[in-house]
């Protein structure tokens, strides 16, 4: 962050560690010694009158900074905003229960989601460790960096981990680090771990249900002692992160089961909240313009069909966002160059299932999805688009031609 004639006002660890900046002293220079361009260069990037890009290269490392001379005024507001905040935030308490509304600028729509973010927010600025619970692609991790984005810890590392993912003879390495000559192969002069890059910011646990037994105890120890010493090491290093946890496990289940620690358990979990599947958001239409906006870019594009939007509504979503992330993905590359997504850029999993019994008894209850005018639709349209070629348009529904003939046979169409 520099000051509006250049001067250092504060780096994070990450800028420090890529500048050779030093340590909590903010008097090694300016923009301009850092990024070796003249005085003026920076007043009149800041000014909006700088066409180019300032380029900083050191043989090794390339910089470039783009100015928006007509956001600084209100990224300073938004500052000043972000610091009220943090204060307002400090000086009140989680609620213990009852009923909380979402924060109207979180554009959060379903009250469930709202609910969960204010609490899990509020706990998390006062340094009370979250536990986030929910199915996979629900946006946890999403939530996790949220959390951190929001709160005074925004400068500072985000340090995400998958517990599940480390196979088992490295986890202890990767978490805690090691010193010189730990083991064969170590790197010369040892290694940081992910417990020591989190220092000052955010460190987010996530699968922790899948964390090993042995693992737990020495992640317990600290947690409580807020110390900890690399692999083969002796000296205590202190901790100082804020946790975030998650699992779409229910870890009550396995403490029970003596899968997971109880200390642990109740260590983690300063707070508990439960993400709600898609299926269950009230807001899943504007989730679906949200995230489809997101996968344009920016760019203009094809919109949604009434019909593939009420697909898109009626599906059950078992990954949930990321799944609905990658669906529209493939829709917006399929109706490349055409005004509409229709039924026949959605894949053939989503049509079969809305259109199943579920489809069936809406049918029964006066709705209008069925499986045969669904496939009817989606199989007519892509063999119009591609003046009757089965060949092609078989390419186009993503299916084999000996599926699209036999559908063609079933649909009367053949």
């Amino acid at each position: 962050m520099f000051d509006e004639d250049g001067g250092l006002l504060g780096a994070n660890q990450t800028a420090r560690q890529l500048l050779g900046l030093g340590g909590g002293d903010e008097k090694e220079g300016g923009f301009e010694q850092l990024f070796d361009c003249p005085p003026d260069m920076f007043r009149r990037a800041l000014a909006g009158r700088l066409e180019s890009a300032v380029v900083h290269s050191d043989g090794g490392l390339r910089f470039e900074a783009r100015f928006q001379a007509a956001r600084a005024g209100s990224v300073l507001a938004r500052l000043r905003e972000g610091v009220q905040r943090i204060h307002a935030l400090a000086s009140s308490a989680v609620p213990a229960g009852g009923c909380v509304t979402a924060d109207p600028g979180d554009g959060v729509l379903d009250p469930v989601a709202g609910h969960v973010l204010h609490v899990a927010r509020r706990a998390f600025e006062r340094d009370i460790p979250v536990l986030i619970n929910g199915e996979t692609g629900t946006g946890k991790e999403v939530l996790a960096r949220r959390l951190h984005a929001d709160s005074s810890r925004a400068g500072g590392p985000f340090v995400a981990i998958n517990c599940s993912s480390l196979p088992a003879g490295l986890i202890e390495s990767e978490f805690f680090g090691y010193e010189d000559g730990a083991f064969t192969g170590a790197r010369r002069g040892g290694a940081q771990g992910k417990f020591e890059m989190a220092r000052g910011g955010t460190l987010f646990l996530d699968e922790i249900g899948d964390m090993p037994l042995d693992l737990q105890g020495r992640l317990l120890r600290v947690l409580q002692e807020r110390c900890f010493t690399r692999l083969a090491g002796a000296r205590l290093i202190p901790f100082d992160a804020r946790i975030v946890a998650a699992t779409h496990r229910r870890l009550d289940t396995l403490v029970a089961e003596g899968r997971f620690r109880e200390d642990l358990y109740y260590r983690i979990k300063g707070v508990g909240v439960c993400l709600p599947a898609l299926r269950e958001r009230g807001d899943r239409a504007a989730l679906i313009e949200a995230l489809l906006a997101q996968e344009r870019g920016g760019q203009g594009g094809p919109v949604l069909s009434a019909e593939a939007l009420r697909v898109l509504m009626s599906y059950r979503w078992p990954g949930n966002i990321r799944q609905l992330g990658h669906v529209l993905r493939l829709a917006l590359t399929l109706a490349e160059g055409e005004v509409e997504i229709g039924l026949q850029h959605l894949p053939e999993e989503l049509l079969m299932e809305v259109a199943g019994p579920a489809g069936r008894s809406a049918t029964a209850r006066g709705g209008d999805v069925c499986l045969r005018d669904i496939e009817l639709e989606a199989v007519r349209a892509a063999m119009a688009r591609n003046g009757g070629n089965v060949s092609a348009t078989a390419r186009s529904l993503g299916v084999a031609r000996a599926t699209l003939y036999r559908k063609l046979r079933l649909l009367g169409l053949a």
